[in-house]
């Protein structure tokens, strides 16, 4: 009689057990997974943020190796970039502005660059007449 008891309570899980270790299994397995697209948007808007920087500090430092008379405006057009990020190709359209405000003797310089409608980057500067 006692060996039966024994056997009854080691036999394994109860059918509830089983199902429940299968939704905690199934949670976990869901949080992880949705951690990735998270990820994957705030890698490619970091991506696409670095390249409107370079090309924002590229661009001051062309008008910046300008006469001083020759720094004008530009008005809002698109910068077509074209590259390989992790062996895959890459097109991405950035909208570059340049704004020039003349103060006194100096010049304002704002660059902006722009990308998917809703991200901006804005970098100034001001040019002294030398």
């Amino acid at each position: 009689m006692l060996s039966l008891r024994r056997m009854r309570s080691s036999r394994g899980m109860s059918l509830i057990e089983g199902v429940l270790a299968m939704f905690l299994l199934f949670v976990a397995i869901s949080m992880v997974f949705g951690v990735f697209p998270g990820a994957h948007r705030a890698t490619d808007l970091a991506f696409k943020y670095s390249l409107a920087r370079e090309l924002a500090r590229e661009t001051l430092a062309v008008e910046r190796s300008k006469a001083f008379s020759a720094v004008t405006s530009v008005p809002r057009h698109p910068v077509p970039t074209s590259l390989v990020r992790n062996g895959v190709p890459v097109n991405v359209v950035l909208w570059l502005t340049v704004n020039v405000r003349p103060t006194s003797g100096l010049k304002e310089l704002l660059v902006e660059v722009d990308w998917e409608g809703s991200h901006r980057l804005q970098m100034e500067t001001l040019l002294v007449d030398r």
